[in-house]
């Protein structure tokens, strides 16, 4: 009988299998994941549930393209955050950022802002 090359039967115990499965419920992993689970949502809940997005993803939340998101961060309108020392080291951007820089720059707020100081003087 000739080997097989990465093309043979499965190893017992490893795929389609139904006693790996039950193996790692009878270890107790299933009960670490839930508390890593746990503590992954505590330190989330405080202030690391920060959002970092590369520069193709934040151009894709705020709609606009590659040059006027780069416009806008040598403007420093949008902070953003180099990893790395060297000028082409990949910028990052925090999501809160981003929305707070679309909350202000939102254009029905300026105009009805606008509007309303107009009805108060008259």
């Amino acid at each position: 009988m000739g080997r097989t090359r990465g093309r043979g039967r499965p190893r017992a115990g490893l795929r389609g299998s139904s006693r790996f499965a039950g193996d790692l419920a009878d270890d107790g992993v299933s009960e670490s994941r839930s508390w890593v689970e746990s503590k992954v949502a505590k330190k989330n809940s405080r202030h690391w549930d920060e959002e970092i997005l590369t520069s193709q993803e934040a151009r894709g939340l705020l709609k606009i393209g590659r040059t006027k998101l780069w416009d806008l961060t040598t403007a420093a309108s949008i902070p953003a955050y180099r990893l790395g020392e060297g000028k082409t080291s990949p910028l990052r951007y925090k999501k809160s950022d981003l929305l707070g820089w679309l909350e202000r720059h939102r254009f029905a707020s300026e105009r009805n802002a606008t509007k309303e100081k107009r009805e108060e003087t008259v």
